[in-house]
């Protein structure tokens, strides 16, 4: 859990949904590192192509599960 590690998680976001998803025109990643949660809070915005002119921000909660 550092910022570096976020820096890592947000590149490897950015890959996956670039790879992956030409429906979307990416736009920002940032990920946040919640020590107290043992988690990271991730926000990706993008374009939809369809619907250019609509910014859609997404904010997922990365946790571990066990």
């Amino acid at each position: 859990m550092s910022p570096v590690t976020a820096a890592l998680l947000t590149r490897q976001i950015e890959t996956v949904i670039r790879t992956y998803e030409p429906r979307v025109e990416l736009h920002r990643v940032d990920s946040f590192p919640d020590l107290d949660r043992n988690a990271y809070d991730v926000r990706i915005e993008f374009f939809i192509v369809n619907a250019p002119a609509e910014l859609v921000a997404l904010d997922v909660l990365l946790e571990r599960v066990r």
